[in-house]
Parts: C-alpha cells; sequence; structure tokens
C-alpha cells in the first residue's frame, strides 16, 4: 500500500473512490474526526467494533494508503486520514440537510437556508436581512447556528451552514477553505470601550490606551480576537497588556456589568457597542488610536438552486443592512457617546 505522500492524485484516483466508497463509509471517517474512538464510532454506528475495522481497512484499499497509525492504544488519523475526514464530514453534513430539507417541504416550506453568525451580529444586521428576505420569499425556512466566528466558519467549511457572517480571524483554521468561497465586505469592526455615565474618565474628550491601562476592566477570554487585539495593542505601545478584573464574552455581559459597577470599563466590537448604547445607561469612551478588527464579511458558496436564489437575495439584503446601520459617532454637543439615527 502506498505512503500518505504516493496518493494518486489523478482523475481516475478519484473516479476509484466513488465507485468503491459508500456513505457509511465517510460516515465512520466523519464520526472519527470528533476525536473519538474506533469502539465509540463503531456504536454511533450499530456495528461492531471488528466491522468498524474492516471499514477502515476498505477505506484505505480505495484510497490506495494508509489512513491510520495504529497502536495498542487504538488508531490514529495521519495528515491523509485528516485531509479525507474534512471532506467526508462536509458530504455527510450536506446529506443530512437534505433529509432536513426534504421534511420541510413536505411541510410546505419551499427550501431551507442555514445562517451561521455570533449572537451580536445575529440580532443585527441578520435579523433585519432575514425579516426582509421572508416578506419577498415567505417559504423558506432560515435556520440560525449561532456561535463565535471560529465555531460558524468550521461550519460553513464542513457545509453545516450555507453561509456565515462574521469577521474572519488569520488563525482560521480551514483558511485553505476560503479559496471555494465568496467574500462580500459589509462593514468595518474595530475595538470599542464602554463605560457608565458616571465613570471616573466619561467626562474626558479623548483617551489613549495609556489611560486605560490600569483601569478596571472586563474583557473577554484569552482566545477571543477582540482580546488579542487589545493585547498586541498594548505591546506595540510598549506597556503591559491590562489584566481583568472579570471575563466575560458576549457584550450585553460586559454591559451589564459595566451598568452594575461604575468603575469598570469593558470591550466589545462595533455591534455590542451599538445595541447597549441603545439601551441606554452607557457611553463610549473616545480612545485613540482607534484598532480594528477584521471587517464583518458574508461567506458564502454559490449554489444553482432555489437554495442558491434565497441566499443571493440574503447577501443583498445583508449588504443592505449594513449600509443602513447607524453609526457609532460622537455628538458635538455632548461629552457621551450616541448612535445616530437610534432612539
Amino acid at each position: 500500500m502506498k505512503s500518505e505522500r504516493e496518493i494518486d492524485a489523478s482523475p481516475a484516483r478519484g473516479e476509484a473512490l466513488l465507485r468503491r466508497l459508500r456513505l457509511r463509509h465517510l460516515h465512520l471517517l466523519a464520526i472519527l474526526g470528533s476525536g473519538i474512538t474506533l469502539r465509540a464510532a463503531a456504536l454511533q454506528l450499530h456495528v461492531t467494533e471488528p466491522a468498524a475495522s474492516k471499514m477502515i481497512r476498505e477505506i484505505e484499499a480505495a484510497c490506495g494508503t494508509t489512513l491510520f497509525e495504529r497502536s495498542p492504544r487504538g488508531i490514529r488519523a495521519n495528515p491523509a486520514a485528516a485531509a479525507l475526514i474534512a471532506r467526508a464530514r462536509g458530504i455527510v453534513s450536506e446529506v443530512a440537510a437534505a433529509g432536513v430539507e426534504q421534511s420541510a417541504i413536505a411541510r410546505g416550506a419551499a427550501v431551507r437556508l442555514r445562517i451561521g453568525a455570533p449572537p451580536f451580529i445575529a440580532a443585527g444586521p441578520v435579523a433585519r436581512a432575514v425579516a426582509e428576505l421572508k416578506r419577498e420569499m415567505p417559504a423558506v425556512l432560515v435556520v440560525l447556528l449561532e456561535g463565535g466566528a471560529p465555531s460558524v466558519l468550521d461550519a460553513l467549511a464542513e457545509r453545516r451552514v450555507d453561509c456565515a457572517v462574521c469577521g474572519v480571524d488569520p488563525g482560521f483554521a480551514h483558511a485553505g477553505a476560503l479559496k471555494e468561497l465568496r467574500i462580500e465586505r459589509l462593514y468595518p469592526d474595530r475595538l470599542c470601550v464602554i463605560a457608565a455615565h458616571d465613570h471616573p474618565l466619561s467626562s474626558r474628550r479623548r483617551l489613549a490606551w495609556r489611560d486605560l491601562a490600569s483601569a478596571r476592566w472586563v474583557l473577554p477570554g484569552n482566545h477571543s480576537p477582540v482580546r488579542r487585539a487589545l493585547v498586541d495593542t498594548y505591546l506595540s505601545l510598549g506597556l503591559h497588556p491590562p489584566q481583568p478584573q472579570i471575563e466575560a464574552g458576549p457584550a450585553n455581559v460586559v454591559a451589564g456589568f459595566v451598568r452594575a459597577d461604575p468603575n469598570l470599563v469593558g470591550l466589545v466590537r462595533v455591534d455590542g457597542a451599538r445595541a447597549e448604547l441603545r439601551r441606554g445607561g452607557m457611553q463610549l469612551l473616545d480612545v485613540r488610536p482607534a484598532v480594528a478588527l477584521a471587517p464583518i464579511s458574508v461567506l458564502y458558496r454559490e449554489q444553482a438552486s432555489v437554495a442558491g436564489e434565497a441566499l443571493a437575495r440574503l447577501v443583498t439584503k445583508l449588504q443592505a443592512a449594513a449600509a443602513a446601520a447607524p453609526r457609532v459617532m460622537r455628538a458635538r454637543h455632548d461629552q457621551r457617546w450616541r448612535t445616530r439615527g437610534v432612539s
């Protein structure tokens, strides 16, 4: 059997895989991709462990290469298997989606559209775009997957959603999948520092990041792109990054702590700041220089189907919703930050 570096990449190899691999093989690979043992995978497939082992051998024979390293502790996927597992997960997700779509059609819905977005975006531009889409295509069933940018981008790479609306972090694990996607930029994003109206720094017309080095912060976790951007900003200025008094991610939770304690400041994205300014009891500190984050974009694969038409219309609606969104700005007659067009 060939090694993983000697895989035949010819069209004939692809045709051989189509003839020899079955959906149950792909299902097994998708399950193993979640990191569970072969025994646990066999239980999920309702087969014995020897039967699952035989399926692994059949997959390797079809591919003409070794995919898994064997040891007394079990099997471990090599890079060739990892690449095949990523494809298998996408195919299995598409088949599962087809089943749900058929059920939706049987209930009277014409098509299902799956959208992945972080909560702060889902509640803003996505909600407005979906409302407009439903007016034009009322039979579309919209399914929302909420999560952070990494999780919704993973879902898009694995075809568990039809589009993702988020910022693309440079550390995106499936960066190679971006070449298969259309990316439409919707609006810029940046770090926003929120505080209660009676915070000690609320009367300052303009602040530098140095002024907030010793502030009492509410910050997202270390792996958040927002937190990393703040850390990078302080390091670039030759300053120690601030340590949080409280760690919290969602903007409404950050704002809740800031409202409860006027000595706290919180770090959020533009959409989160906009929503909390609208709710009141909050202001945005004018901190310079501005720190940009990855722009919010919609990422998707073009589809030649009714679902593709719904997706194309959704993208147009998202662009319109982004263009119409109020800009966070400073009102000149007031020392407090307000939101243009928001009552």
